[in-house]
């Protein structure tokens, strides 16, 4: 576990979320390899895309419909 990565993370404000070409599963085994899991929120992974990619503007359509967000009050 790398404390300043976990610190950084924990000071950002609001909600913290996964966007991730991978699949979810791989996702949550990383986050939880780095001791970091606890910290996120949620994942849009590559299956809620339809399996298009970033940087394709389709799979942010997915995400933000996914995750619920405002992309103008986001930071990404």
């Amino acid at each position: 576990i790398d404390a300043r990565l976990r610190a950084g993370l924990a000071r950002l404000p609001g909600r913290k979320l996964i966007f991730t070409n991978a699949d979810a599963d791989y996702a949550a085994r990383v986050l939880e390899a780095r001791g970091i899991a606890d910290l996120f929120d949620a994942v849009c992974d590559i299956r809620i895309t339809g399996y298009t990619p970033k940087p394709d503007p389709q799979a942010y359509t997915a995400m933000v419909a996914h995750l619920g967000i405002d992309p103008a009050r986001s930071l990404f």
